[in-house]
């Protein structure tokens, strides 16, 4: 249902019904545009008003206007449940360790110079009150994380081979996990990672 305009979302958004109910996976951060959509077939009043929606919603949200995301904010929390980890699987209580590592060069350079970049540009739009799209913002946001994982995930070169040993994250997880399987511990070990690619390596 991201573009209304296609022939699926009319035909959803036209169905009668007493309830509604919508189901996503998707990070609602993606798009305004498409949260709408989900709002729209909902049929969350005064929301579903294109003009309304675009005046005290959209437009304040990418101006980084407070109330706008303050308004934006209480509409979800008024609409939206979310599933968490605890309540599908039984887990451990978590114990989290800050490891700081250091980029391996050249991608550290490649990494301040894209830093530099981002803020510029975003820290430039937000002090001269110009909209800026979120989804530009969040998709460059994940290329700098990406980056600090390793940098085949954000070099568009095929052709170019890169090695595991090349990603300062890699390197100390395999010591981590040999120091793990040394230790004689009757437990196992399990690597999580929003990014596929990074697992795959």
């Amino acid at each position: 249902m991201k573009d209304p305009k296609t022939n699926r979302s009319i035909v959803l958004l036209g169905l009668k019904a007493q309830r509604r109910l919508c189901l996503t996976g998707t990070p609602l951060q993606n798009s305004l545009g498409d949260l709408h959509n989900l709002i729209r077939f909902l049929r969350i009043e005064p929301w579903t008003n294109n003009s309304i929606w675009k005046q005290c919603v959209e437009v304040p949200v990418q101006r980084c206007d407070p109330c706008g995301i303050l308004t934006l904010q209480t509409i979800m929390k008024g609409i939206s449940m979310r599933r968490l980890k605890t309540t599908v699987l039984d887990l451990p209580e978590k114990v989290e360790s800050v490891i700081n590592l250091e980029l391996k060069a050249p991608w550290d350079q490649l990494y301040k110079k894209n830093h530099e970049q981002f803020s510029i540009q975003f820290g430039k739009n937000r002090a001269t009150g110009n909209g800026w799209n979120s989804a530009e913002f969040f998709g460059d946001l994940v290329d700098l994380r990406q980056l600090c994982n390793h940098p085949a995930l954000v070099m568009d070169d095929p052709g170019t081979k890169y090695s595991w040993t090349e990603s300062s994250k890699i390197v100390n997880l395999v010591q981590d996990l040999k120091v793990f399987l040394r230790s004689g511990i009757n437990g196992r070990a399990v690597i999580f990672s929003e990014f596929k690619r990074f697992l795959e390596m």
